[in-house]
């Protein structure tokens, strides 16, 4: 390398120079005012006209479908022929557009003849065929003629200029027909408008055009300036750098440190400088003489060769881009000695970036190798003492991060890298870190003296924790430490022997605790040593009060003690003794407590573990049980009465219906002042009631199914006292208050008869020993309004009749009044009394939406009353009760009943009412007499219980032979049949003996007429 430069410069041309910075500017510049004049405006003026084309096309179509959508609206029938046409022709007048909002459409026919023209009103509804433009074209009969011919398309033509009458121009038009009006609908573009607007856009784009070319020649005139000043100063700069060479020259021979260049071209030294032999001996000729670093030991010439290697590829990869490195080299002195070296390096690029040599200095580093050398002496030393170290020895820095894991922390499944890439949190479980913390404030606190870590856990790399015991010392300022120094050592198994310990211990002292039963340990003499809180719960005694304080023995009845001591003999004589026994317990508060004991040995002491097991409330379920089974005996028997009674009542039906029937037969035959006639009133009177009483026995048996309808709750209340007062004694008095205005309430009066019945039987029965007054009073109330504390709180406002019964008998205990709606619960005798009455009525009730209060205390007598949600629209009413004739009628009825009475009974009741009966006793005789001729009968009526065939299988036979026939089921009661599965297979009705003639009317013509609508 030279310190020296050729300053015989070659200077270009000046011409050359001009000519080759404005040559490339201008051609551009020509290239694009070319494009746009001879180019873009042609192709843009194309393009604007073909536009507005397309827009008056487009326009046209719009106004073509609001056509369109009116004569839709006139072929639906949505509006006539001329609303149609109106409509359109209005919104076709009003739709203009433009900048201006001056430009319109127009609609016209075939004849022609102008329909629409918001500028010429004068012509509209005129034949226009002869109305010329201004070169004499016939332009409507022209636009009639396209259209005819093409449907649609452009024509061109004068026409005055929007709403100025004198002016004409040319127009470019589009016109549409459409077919089903025979109409033209059409608007159009002023050409001189189309022209202006193409003029304005083309004359604007020249101008932008102009604008741009001019910017380009002021930047091109201050380009080439700058590059003409650019090329000055390369001139002056190759100048200055031959004085700058000159200086570094000086420099390089002056400095302690080698400078050297290397000839990337031929590899050998351009230059080096004189201090190359202080520091290797040789002259600057031997040194240069010689192939680059060739005096180096070869380990490190290969390294300097790979050093140059890379360097050339960096910078065939990165033209130009600076590039510098350092490597420490071994080098032979003359004197034979070896001598190290820093060597730095750098590259320096010609003008065509290409790498043409590469420059750096020489620094002897003897001195700091041998030092290096030493410490990694001491460092092997310091490693092989850790790395063979059962702890883990880690290096901190103050920010806790480690510098130095040993290798031993492979224990714990890491590598020591992967340590030090983490750092401590990811390592320390999260509970311990305050821990890990307070060791790091007291080491720092007091360098002379380490810090004690116990027990802090660090995480493996399977996921699990092992305990670290150790010492953690800071060392301040200290080579290759600055930090803290911690020494730990794995006490995991001594920790998990320690914890299973402590875990066994709370395992055992859980197990005693929490065993679920009351335990107590005591010794020889008996006083207890040991009780866990549920033998203190159970006895009653505190914990203190227990242990050390109490024999075991004193906390059982004094009636146990004999037996237990008898126990702790014989266990102390090493004889037998039961383990498991039963046994009462005294508590603290004198309640005695049946337990099971379990005694057992405390194994390897003389103590003894009593365990207690409270079974106190399986005593009382088991006696319990037995009262349950008493009462399921008693509801066997009820059963039993209740079948019984349903046997009775059918039969009793059976009996009561000729009564009820040849009655109203005998009234409606006796003349009005028939002296017979009170006395045939008053057996249909008693017929009646006995029906009822009929109807209540097979409720009280469930034979019945509930028939919920609007009823007074009056009669039913009259019909009950007037039974009652028949049995009260004369010393208990009546008084009844009950508001025939009390409303109508949705119930079945069978069961609401029941419960007013059972209430004021059990009310007399109260004051049946004293006497007393009963009282059964009937009113509405509304329970928002009147919310007293005998109001039922679960029930939701509005109104609802209330019966009050009350007595004024010995009253109830509060005990009584908890259990006083459970089933087979009472307070009377026995054979008095099954306990059901009230849980019945209870029941039923509930059923029925509402509820029943009871206030009552010892010697002031008892009060019931019971709340009904009130009907609201009483025309719901039954009118069954109302006087008329019974609806007759004609047809032929095929009447089945095994009881020859009724069956009569029912044959002229039928015949009475003008249909044509036959009668059959037997139901497999009138099942084969229908068979012979279906279509003869026009209904069936048949008893339920029958012994060849029962009512429902005649039904389904009779129904099968002929689908359509009405079927009405009669019987006193049913237990294989209830009104609604009668509905389901088919039958038409269902009615209940006995009945009178006008409910028998009244269903079977309903049934003959279901299917005539009548």
């Amino acid at each position: 390398m030279r310190f020296s430069t050729d300053k015989n410069h070659i200077n270009p041309p000046a011409r050359a120079i001009v000519l080759g910075i404005i040559l490339p500017s201008v051609v551009p510049i020509v290239l694009f005012g070319l494009l746009v004049f001879a180019v873009l405006l042609p192709a843009i003026r194309s393009t604007i006209i073909n536009q507005k084309r397309e827009n008056i096309r487009q326009l046209t179509e719009s106004a073509w479908k609001v056509l369109d959508s009116c004569g839709r609206m006139e072929k639906s029938g949505e509006l006539t022929a001329w609303e149609a046409r109106e409509q359109a022709k209005q919104i076709i007048g009003n739709m203009q557009y433009g900048k201006d909002g001056l430009d319109y459409f127009w609609v016209q026919d075939m004849v022609p003849r102008m329909i629409v023209h918001p500028y010429r009103p004068d012509i509209v509804g005129q034949d226009v065929s002869d109305i010329m433009d201004s070169h004499g074209l016939p332009l409507f009969g022209q636009m009639a003629h396209l259209v005819e011919k093409q449907g649609e398309g452009f024509i061109s033509y004068y026409w005055q200029y929007k709403n100025n009458p004198l002016s004409f121009t040319p127009k470019l038009s589009y016109v549409k027909g459409y077919a089903p009006w025979g109409w033209i609908i059409g608007t159009g573009v002023y050409v001189d408008d189309l022209h202006t607007e193409v003029n304005r856009i083309t004359g604007n784009l020249i101008w932008w055009s102009l604008g741009i070319l001019v910017m380009a020649i002021l930047l091109m005139v201050m380009a080439i300036k700058r590059n003409l000043a650019a090329e000055r100063q390369r001139l002056d700069s190759e100048s200055a750098l031959e004085d700058t060479w000159e200086k570094y020259r000086i420099l390089a021979e002056n400095m302690t440190d080698v400078v050297w260049a290397l000839d990337l071209n031929t590899k050998r030294l351009s230059y080096i400088s004189p201090s190359v032999e202080h520091m290797l001996g040789y002259s600057v000729h031997e040194a240069m003489a010689d192939a680059p670093f060739s005096l180096t030991i070869p380990e490190s010439q290969h390294t300097f060769m790979e050093a140059l290697s890379s360097a050339l590829d960096f910078a065939e990869k990165n033209p130009g881009a600076p590039y510098t490195d350092t490597m420490v080299l071994q080098e032979f002195h003359k004197n034979g000695s070896v001598v190290g070296l820093e060597v730095s390096a750098a590259l320096t690029y010609d003008e065509k970036l290409r790498p043409h040599l590469a420059v750096g200095t020489i620094r002897n580093v003897t001195a700091r190798m041998r030092a290096e050398k030493a410490l990694r002496a001491n460092e092997a030393r310091f490693r092989a003492m850790t790395e063979n170290s059962a702890d883990v020895i880690l290096v901190l820095d103050h920010s806790l991060k480690p510098i130095y894991v040993s290798p031993s922390v492979k224990f714990f499944g890491w590598t020591p890298e992967e340590v030090l890439s983490q750092g401590y949190k990811g390592f320390i479980h999260p509970d311990d870190v305050r821990e890990l913390a307070g060791a790091v404030s007291t080491a720092a606190r007091t360098p002379e003296k380490p810090a004690r870590m116990n027990g802090i856990r660090v995480r493996r790399k399977d996921g699990s924790y092992a305990f670290i015991q150790g010492l953690m010392t800071y060392l301040p300022d200290t080579p290759g430490v600055d930090g803290f120094l911690v020494n730990g050592m794995d006490v995991t198994d001594r920790k998990m022997a320690e914890e299973a310990l402590e875990r066994n211990e709370n395992l055992y002292r859980g197990l005693f605790e929490n065993s679920g039963a009351a335990t107590v340990v005591f010794g020889d003499d008996g006083i207890v040593s040991m009780c866990n809180s549920e033998f203190s719960r159970l006895t009653g005694y505190s914990r203190d009060q227990i242990v050390g304080q109490m024999h075991w023995s004193s906390f059982f009845h004094p009636d146990e003690v004999p037996r237990l001591q008898g126990y702790h003999r014989r266990r102390s004589l090493g004889l037998l003794a039961p383990k498991l026994y039963e046994i009462r317990v005294l508590t603290r508060g004198g309640e005695v407590r049946h337990t099971y004991n379990r005694v057992a040995m405390v194994e390897g002491t003389n103590d003894r573990i009593s365990s207690l097991l409270d079974i106190t409330d399986l005593v009382l379920t088991r006696k319990e049980k037995e009262r349950l089974e008493g009462s399921l005996r008693q509801s066997n028997k009820m059963e039993a009465i209740g079948a019984l009674a349903g046997g009775i009542a059918h039969d009793f039906n059976n009996i009561l219906f000729p009564i009820l029937g040849f009655t109203e037969m005998a009234l409606e035959q006796a003349a009005p002042d028939d002296p017979n006639r009170e006395n045939l009133d008053e057996i249909l009177k008693a017929t009646l009631r006995a029906k009822a009483l009929v109807s209540q026995i097979l409720t009280f048996s469930r034979q019945t199914s509930e028939s919920l309808k609007p009823v007074r709750l009056k009669p039913i209340l009259e019909d009950v006292l007037s039974l009652i007062r028949a049995t009260v004694p004369s010393y208990v008095k009546i008084r009844q208050h009950l508001d025939k205005d009390c409303g109508v309430v949705f119930a079945d009066p069978n069961q609401i008869h029941q419960v007013a019945m059972n209430l004021c039987t059990n009310a007399f029965q109260a004051m049946r020993e004293n006497g007393g007054e009963l009282k059964v009073s009937l009113g509405q109330v509304d329970l928002k309004e009147e919310m007293d504390q005998d109001s039922p709180s679960e029930l939701p406002p509005g109104k609802y009749v209330r019966l009050s019964v009350s007595d004024t008998g010995p009253g109830m205990s509060q005990d009584v009044l908890d259990h006083l709606f459970e089933p087979y619960f009472t307070t009377k005798a026995v054979g008095e009394g099954t306990g059901m009455g009230l849980a019945t009525a209870h029941g039923i009730i509930r059923k029925h939406g509402g509820a029943i209060r009871v206030r009552s205390r010892l010697g002031e007598g008892s009060r019931f009353d019971v709340h009904i949600p009130a009907v609201v629209n009483n025309s719901d009413e039954l009118k069954e009760n109302e006087t008329g004739p019974a609806p007759t009628g004609s047809g032929h009825v095929l009447l089945v009943d095994d009881e020859v009475q009724v069956l009569e009974l029912t044959y002229q009741m039928l015949k009475k009412l003008g249909y044509t009966v036959t009668a059959q006793v037997s139901s497999a005789e009138a099942l084969s007499l229908f068979r012979d001729d279906p279509y003869s009968f026009d209904l069936v009526l048949t008893d339920m219980t029958m012994p060849d065939m029962t009512g429902d299988k005649l039904a389904e036979a009779v129904m099968h032979l002929r689908p359509e026939i009405p079927v009405i089921l009669c019987t006193g009661f049913s237990e294989r049949l209830s009104r609604e599965e009668a509905g389901e297979i088919g039958i038409s009705d269902y009615i209940l003996k006995p009945v009178i003639m006008k409910h028998l009317a009244e269903v079977v013509y309903k049934a003959m007429n279901r299917n005539t609508g009548n």
